[in-house]
C-alpha cells in the first residue's frame, strides 16, 4: 500500500504500519481540526466532493470555531487548506477566481476515519464494550452531539484516565461500569453538561474528581461496588454542592467493596 507525502515521502508499508502512521498524523492534528476528518469516512473513494457543500457541513456541525474578522465560510477553508496541506485531502478540481471546488480523500484516508473514528456527527449515546485504545476515546470526546456513553469493562485500559480539555462538554450521562481505572483526572470543563454519573463495579478507583463539585448541571451520582474512598469522594462532591445550594443532588450508594479486597489499597 501507498502512503504519500505527509503520509511521507512515497513508500510501501503494511497496512497495519499505514494505520499506525494514520493514527500518528490524527494524534497531532490541532485541536480544532481534529473533527473535520471525522466527516470524510462517510464520502466514498474516488467520489467527488463538492468543497462549498463539505465546509457548510462543518459549519453546521459547529466545527468551525468563530476568529475575529473572518466569516465562518473563510475559516473553514482555512481548515481545508490546513487538511490539503497535510495530505489527508487531495485537490481535484479548482475554480477559476481560485480556491479548491472539488477535493478527494484516498482510500487509506477514508478507510481510517471510517472505521477508526467514523461516528455520526449527530451521534447522541454510545455504548463501548470492547478495547479501544486512548485516542479514540479523545476523539470521542470531542463529538459535538455525544449526549450519552457508557464505557464497559475492557472498552478502558489503564490505571490512569486524564481528561483533555474540551472533551465531554456536551455530555450529560457518563456509566463507568467494571473498568479497572485507579485515577481520573479531569476539570470543570468535562462536566459542563453532566447530569447523571454511574460507577458500578469499578473496584480500584481511588476517588471521583473532586472538581464534580462545581458541576452546575449535576442531578445524580450513583455508586455500586466502589471502594470506599471513591465513596467517600461522591460524599464530600455531594457536600460541596450543597454549599452551592444545590441541596437537590440524588446520591445513591448501593454497596461499597471490602477495604482491602478488590479496590487496590495494598
Amino acid at each position: 500500500m501507498v502512503l504519500t507525502r505527509h503520509l511521507g515521502s512515497t513508500i510501501f508499508v503494511d497496512n497495519e504500519h499505514c494505520m499506525e502512521t494514520l493514527e500518528h498524523i490524527f494524534n497531532y492534528l490541532p485541536d480544532y481540526l481534529k473533527s473535520c476528518p471525522l466527516y470524510l469516512g462517510a464520502f466514498q473513494e474516488d467520489r467527488d466532493i463538492l468543497v462549498r457543500k463539505l465546509l457548510w457541513l462543518w459549519i453546521s456541525e459547529r466545527f468551525v470555531q468563530k476568529t475575529e474578522g473572518k466569516s465562518l465560510e473563510d475559516v473553514a477553508d482555512i481548515y481545508l487548506m490546513d487538511l490539503i496541506g497535510r495530505s489527508l485531502v487531495m485537490p481535484t478540481q479548482r475554480r477559476s477566481l481560485g480556491g479548491i471546488k472539488v477535493c478527494q480523500i484516498h482510500d487509506l484516508i477514508r478507510r481510517f476515519v471510517g472505521y477508526e473514528f467514523g461516528f455520526p456527527m449527530n451521534l447522541r449515546k454510545l455504548t463501548l464494550s470492547e478495547y479501544w485504545p486512548r485516542s479514540k476515546l479523545s476523539a470521542i470526546g470531542k463529538l459535538p452531539n455525544d449526549e450519552v456513553l457508557k464505557l464497559y469493562r475492557v472498552s478502558f485500559v489503564g490505571e490512569k484516565w486524564e481528561m483533555e480539555e474540551g472533551e465531554f462538554r456536551n455530555l450529560r450521562f457518563l456509566e463507568l461500569s467494571h473498568l479497572d481505572i485507579r485515577w481520573w483526572e479531569a476539570s470543570p470543563d468535562n462536566f459542563c453538561s453532566l447530569e447523571k454519573l454511574v460507577l458500578k463495579y469499578c473496584y480500584r478507583l481511588k476517588e471521583v474528581p473532586s472538581c464534580l463539585g462545581e458541576a452546575l448541571t449535576l442531578d445524580m451520582i450513583e455508586v455500586n461496588g466502589c471502594c470506599e474512598s471513591a465513596v467517600n469522594s461522591v460524599k464530600q462532591i455531594q457536600k460541596e454542592q450543597m454549599d452551592m445550594g444545590n441541596k437537590d443532588l440524588k446520591i445513591v450508594i448501593i454497596a461499597s467493596a471490602k477495604k482491602g479486597s478488590k479496590d487496590g489499597s495494598s
